[in-house]
């Protein structure tokens, strides 16, 4: 996750924007911001998206999944798809919570927990899943839609 954090200041820095000012375009305070940039707080899904969109990259990239810094075509993340496609992904693969939620080192519950909306998906939860169903982050943001060109890891 550091390289996650290392990446969204460089990408920031390159665009000569401070952090408070990124703090302010976010939306958030400042102080909370800079625990998030520093990787001492995680980072919510929701915000994980703002800055993507306001650094106009894509996630896959801040995660250092591709080095292709941005879509053609993207759209703000929709939540309630996200957890759409997690389960979908899940059940196409004929994988059950348990199975699941045993890769990712977490509890069936609580896993469930997620996917019903009942708890706020950690990105390194998302990360996860992403790692292992081999999928784009920003294509289960439901960011872009999945094609043939469609960044994969």
């Amino acid at each position: 996750m550091n390289e996650l954090y290392i990446k969204i200041k460089n990408t920031r820095e390159d665009l000569d924007i401070k952090q408070y000012e990124f703090a302010k375009i976010l939306n958030i305070n400042y102080k909370t911001y800079n625990l998030y940039e520093n990787g001492t707080r995680s980072m919510p899904v929701e915000v994980l998206d703002k800055v993507a969109t306001n650094l106009n990259v894509s996630v896959d990239f801040l995660f250092g999944k591709t080095k292709q810094k941005r879509y053609e075509k993207s759209r703000k993340m929709n939540y309630h798809k996200l957890l759409n496609n997690i389960r979908e992904l899940r059940l196409s693969h004929n994988d059950t919570l348990r199975i699941l939620a045993k890769q990712l080192n977490v509890t069936p519950q609580t896993l469930n927990n997620y996917e019903l909306g009942n708890r706020t998906l950690p990105i390194s939860i998302l990360y996860g899943i992403s790692c292992i169903y081999n999928v784009s982050m920003d294509v289960l943001l439901n960011k872009v839609k999945k094609t043939n060109s469609s960044i994969n890891s």
